[in-house]
């Protein structure tokens, strides 16, 4: 089973996995097989209902950057706390992946 959190999952810890765990009960499932990053942007609900224009202007370079360690710690560390096996991403360009790794 896979499925996407929306936007970067940067910030507390805690908040990230009750998105997770929320999914993980919508689905049925104790545990995810593959868990993305759906796309290099915020994920703030608000902003998700809010026009496109405002949408592409908080997905921006700056934002990213300041966000990605945490977010891809928060990934891992749902790896290491059992909701899923493998966490990757999608919707990220290569300048995307390189400052990810």
């Amino acid at each position: 089973v896979t499925s996407k959190l929306k936007g970067l999952p940067s910030g507390e810890y805690k908040d990230v996995e009750k998105r997770v765990d929320k999914i993980l009960g919508d689905l049925g499932v104790d545990k995810l097989d593959l868990l993305l990053i759906h796309w290099p942007g915020p994920g703030d609900e608000k902003l998700l209902q809010g026009s496109e224009g405002e949408l592409a202007e908080a997905c921006n370079w700056k934002f990213f950057a300041e966000n990605i360690k945490s977010a891809w710690e928060n990934m891992q560390r749902l790896k290491e706390a059992g909701k899923t096996r493998f966490v990757g991403v999608s919707n990220f360009y290569e300048a995307h992946l390189k400052e990810l790794i």
